[in-house]
C-alpha cells in the first residue's frame, strides 16, 4: 500500500490534483471537554512535554479550493476518552520518513499509525479559555487553571 494512493483516492474525487503527505511537529495539542453548555480546553501533551509528531496532509490551492491542511485522527486512548473521542493520528518516533515516502509500506506497518500513544505517556491539563481565541496567540495559552 502507497500512503499516497491511499490518501489520493480520498482527495483527488475532489480537488483533482494530488495531495502532499506531511508532517506536523508539536508538544501539544488541544481539545474541549464539553461541560453542560460549556466547553474546557485541555492542553494535551505527552509526558515531560516531549515533542511528537503528527500525520496530515497538504492540498496547494487551485482554482477549485485554497490552501488546506487537514491533521489525520483517530479514537482516542483510555486517558483521551475522558475528553474525546479522537485525538491526532501520532506518526511514531523514527516513522517520520515512512509517514511521507513514496515507497509502500505493508498493511501492518500502515496499522502501527492508527495505534495511540498510551494514556500512561500522556497528561491532560485544563487551560484557560483564550485558547479559544485567535487574537490570543501567547504562553498564557498553556497556563494551567489554579
Amino acid at each position: 500500500m502507497y500512503i499516497g494512493e491511499l490518501l489520493g483516492s480520498i482527495f483527488t474525487e475532489h480537488s483533482g490534483t494530488v495531495e502532499i503527505v506531511s508532517i506536523a511537529v508539536g508538544v501539544c495539542f488541544y481539545e474541549w471537554k464539553r461541560d453542560g453548555e460549556r466547553k474546557q480546553p485541555f492542553d494535551i501533551h505527552l509526558t515531560g512535554r516531549r515533542s511528537f509528531c503528527m500525520a496530515g496532509i497538504f492540498a496547494d490551492s487551485s482554482d477549485l479550493h485554497s490552501a488546506t491542511y487537514l491533521m489525520f485522527t483517530k479514537g482516542a486512548n483510555e486517558m483521551m476518552k475522558n475528553i474525546h473521542d479522537r485525538m491526532p493520528l501520532n506518526v511514531g518516533s523514527g516513522r517520520g520518513a515512512e509517514w511521507i515516502s513514496p515507497e509502500p509500506i505493508s498493511n501492518e506497518a500502515f496499522a502501527e499509525f492508527v495505534r495511540p500513544h498510551s494514556a500512561a505517556e500522556m497528561e491532560a491539563v485544563p487551560v484557560l479559555r483564550i485558547v479559544n481565541n485567535a487574537r490570543f496567540d501567547r504562553p498564557e495559552c498553556l497556563a494551567p487553571i489554579d
